[in-house]
């Protein structure tokens, strides 16, 4: 984008004319704009506003991840300047028209040794936001890469350079000041994650939640209604357990009251899926860990996070492997012959800590 805009300023300095201005009069309005701070130069402008306009109208989603998010933004374009239509609430379930993140390639965020060294992603880091799920796995500690060497021929955590692109990071893509790249990552412990790394960002810990409930503007006669409701399905579940217990048929009179009983958990299913929200409190801190924070409050709504936004379990590949090779079931592990584990049992354990105390016992 920027060989193109220059490129056009080369050409308008050569036959300085309207037309090869985008039809701009120039001579009329002048090339320069005093902003009160600085004298700006239409050329600058114009590039501003191409790198913006290029962001804007990008048609994928602007997610990087090495997992997969869903994104539902949709766009009407009549020609003229699109407009991006982004609310959660106004989308039915059948997903049509949603997009996915981008796969991450680890390769585009590193500046040093690479994966692939003549890997055609290897320049493609630039704007957009970028997500690493349980990025302490990916990065380490120093006491888990204390075996790893800074002048090995294989790419590690001590040659990629990651942490300086990422320490160099806003520089990727800055318009008019403004900052297009973002970086989230998730982890189940800050000690897991170097602290080169860590103390780059601010850490977001989740300190309590209440419950999901929903929020419409006539919260009482629904409150009423739910009331009604929870009395409803909980006699219906109650009876229900008992007669698939002692039947295995469906009679006419089950089949009303369990219809009559699915209509009304679906109603109050699809009330709390469009209208639920949830109070979470977290608690955000410099990742230098220098004991300043706040407490913030988020409003986790269900339409938001939920719908099939992504998937919780999105590492479970790398267990569904395992399983595939697996022949043994749960009803083929030995069990305990007792409360108390003898020797042989602990044994079967393959444990650290008991090889430890075995260890000790025998010395």
């Amino acid at each position: 984008m920027k060989r193109w805009i220059l490129q056009k300023r080369q050409c308008f300095e050569k036959t300085p004319s309207a037309e090869e201005l985008f039809g701009y009069d120039f001579e009329r309005y002048g090339m320069t704009y005093d902003d009160g701070l600085c004298l700006g130069d239409i050329w600058q402008a114009i590039e501003e506003h191409a790198l913006a306009y290029f962001i804007y109208t990008v048609q994928s989603s602007y997610l990087i991840a090495n997992y997969s998010i869903r994104s539902d933004k949709q766009v009407e374009d009549l020609g003229n300047l699109p407009l991006w239509d982004t609310d959660f609430f106004a989308r039915d379930s059948s997903l049509e028209g949603s997009r996915y993140a981008h796969i991450l390639d680890f390769d585009m965020l590193r500046l040093g040794r690479r994966m692939l060294e003549n890997n055609p992603n290897r320049y493609a880091y630039g704007f957009g936001v970028y997500v690493i799920s349980e990025i302490d796995k990916e990065r380490k500690n120093a006491p888990t890469t204390r075996e790893l060497k800074a002048n090995a021929k294989d790419c590690n955590q001590l040659n990629d350079l990651f942490n300086t692109c990422m320490k160099m990071s806003r520089h990727a893509c800055v318009v008019a000041n403004r900052v297009f790249v973002h970086i989230i990552g998730d982890l189940q412990r800050t000690g897991s994650l170097n602290a080169d790394y860590l103390e780059l960002g601010d850490t977001v810990e989740l300190r309590s939640k209440g419950s999901m409930l929903p929020v419409l503007p006539f919260w009482a006669p629904f409150w009423i209604a739910e009331l009604a409701v929870d009395f409803i399905l909980g006699k219906h579940d109650d009876f229900y357990l008992q007669y698939r217990h002692v039947r295995a048929d469906l009679t006419l009179f089950m089949y009303l009251v369990h219809g009559f009983a699915a209509r009304l958990a679906g109603y109050r299913e699809r009330v709390y899926n469009l209208y639920g929200c949830q109070r979470v409190t977290v608690r955000v801190e410099r990742g230098t860990k220098d004991g300043d924070f706040s407490d913030c409050t988020w409003y986790r709504q269900s339409k938001k996070v939920y719908s099939r936004r992504y998937a919780t379990d999105c590492m479970s590949a790398i267990f569904e492997a395992h399983g595939e090779m697996n022949a043994v079931g749960l009803d083929d592990l030995k069990e305990y012959a007792s409360v108390m584990a003898t020797e042989a049992e602990r044994s079967a354990q393959h444990s650290h800590f008991q090889h430890d105390i075995d260890t000790a016992i025998a010395d």
